[in-house]
């Protein structure tokens, strides 16, 4: 009875702090942070879908509304099945578009801009679903998911204009974990299926992924990282290796920056080699989400106490 005694309070303990740390006040450090990155990358994302908006979304472009919408569920909504669907107002609804990627990074009405740009985002990926992929999905849940985080509270044209100090904490920190446990689920869902064939495991996967012009033409590598089998079964593992050690690595104190790192390490290798549009970035703002508000802000870090700060972090954990 007493073992079991011990055990309701220790559960109880273990409910609250975790319920402190998922709906606790989020850091508006971080939360400026990755608004204004993936305000840039939204941007330029919706900049280059405005540029052709009539060869993409129009009438007498690739796919036609109707030829859409036979491509996808009937239950999927977009903007596009009210706004005009060919000439100049299709034209002008495109860099309304890039409007708001351009307010969400100046963090102009940043809550409103995001939710914009998830609105956007959702809407072009259902009228031609056959423009995009799973890049694409991870841009509309990220833009999802900063609706709900305090993205305005610094570095932004809406605390310039409340004309008060920023709060250091605001809001509640759930959105800003669905980020991470979503960016975690890529990594986990792309080494499980690599394991689960037999082209990760001999080594022929990486033999056509370096062979394919059209993808992996950034840099001409050379012969002897390209032809031998020993190298690229290597390079397979040291892919799956490390998207594994993810999904893990990057939640504890002791691995964190290691992990953030190596994450990056991988993106930019595969960022110099590979052409992948804006994918490699979104995933490494996506790692950027484990970071403390603190180490964002290093410029005024450095201004302070780093060594009180330094000894702080020992007890600090993701979760």
């Amino acid at each position: 009875m007493s073992a079991r005694g011990d055990l309701v309070p220790n559960l109880k303990g273990l409910w609250e702090k975790l319920d402190t740390r998922l709906f606790g006040p989020a850091d508006t450090r971080l939360c400026a942070w990755l608004r204004i990155g993936f305000g840039i990358l939204a941007t330029i994302n919706l900049g280059l879908l405005a540029a052709d908006m009539e060869l993409w979304f129009g009438e007498t472009g690739a796919v036609p509304y109707e030829a859409g919408r036979d491509s996808i569920d009937p239950d999927t909504r977009t903007l596009f099945s009210l706004l005009p669907k060919t000439g100049p107002g299709l034209v002008a609804c495109g860099w309304l578009m890039v409007a708001s990627g351009v307010m969400l990074t100046l963090g102009l009405f940043s809550r409103v801009n995001a939710a914009l740009v998830f609105v956007w985002m959702a809407s072009v990926q259902h009228r031609n679903l056959l423009l995009f992929d799973g890049e694409d999905i991870f841009f509309r849940l990220f833009a999802f998911f900063l609706v709900f985080l305090p993205i305005g509270a610094r570095w932004s044209v809406d605390a310039w204009r409340r004309k008060q100090p920023p709060p250091e904490r605001a809001g509640s920190s759930w959105a800003l974990y669905l980020i991470r446990i979503q960016l975690v689920l890529i990594y986990f869902s792309t080494a499980w299926l690599k394991l689960s064939g037999e082209e990760w495991l001999d080594g022929s996967a990486m033999w056509y992924v370096t062979h394919l012009e059209d993808t992996f033409d950034r840099v001409a590598l050379p012969a002897f990282l390209t032809e031998p089998l020993w190298v690229l079964k290597t390079t397979g593992w040291l892919v799956v290796t490390v998207e594994a050690w993810l999904v893990i690595g990057l939640w504890f104190r002791k691995t964190r920056r290691f992990s953030i790192a190596l994450g990056i390490a991988l993106h930019l290798a595969l960022e110099l080699t590979m052409n992948l549009f804006l994918f490699e970035w979104l995933m490494m703002l996506g790692l950027t989400s484990f970071l403390r508000g603190d180490e964002i802000a290093f410029w005024k870090r450095r201004k302070k106490a780093p060594a009180s700060e330094e000894a702080g972090e020992s007890v600090e954990t993701v979760l």
